[in-house]
């Protein structure tokens, strides 16, 4: 796995991981947060290499899904930006009108993707 796919998978985690199984979650906090190999995890949680493996895969995949439909990473980085522009930005009305604009268009769509609307 790349470095941006890791850290893409960490924040997806910290978002919706509570989301998953327990014993999805079990394996992505070992693997993301305490580094441990397949194989180590293997070993702590008495399971197949494979089935490390196996769980690893189907969680990043429901994280992606989770993340496709409701967006909320990306609003929360939005929102992280957002206050960095008022901390920054000489002209805060005109940044916090494009940045609020920018975030409920994004909120909408992801209203509509999830209703159907």
């Amino acid at each position: 796995m790349r470095i941006d796919e890791h850290v893409l998978f960490d924040s997806l985690f910290d978002v919706y991981g509570r989301l998953l199984t327990e014993r999805q979650y079990k394996v992505v906090y070992l693997h993301i947060r305490e580094d441990f190999s397949l194989s180590e995890i293997a070993e702590e949680l008495n399971i197949t290499k494979q089935a490390v493996s196996d769980a690893l895969n189907t969680a990043r995949a429901k994280l992606e899904d989770y993340e496709q439909k409701l967006h909320m990473l990306a609003v929360s980085e939005k929102l992280e930006r957002l206050v960095d522009a008022l901390k920054h930005e000489k002209n805060i009305p005109e940044a916090i009108k494009a940045q609020a604009e920018e975030t409920a268009a994004m909120m909408k769509n992801s209203e509509e993707e999830q209703y159907g609307i």
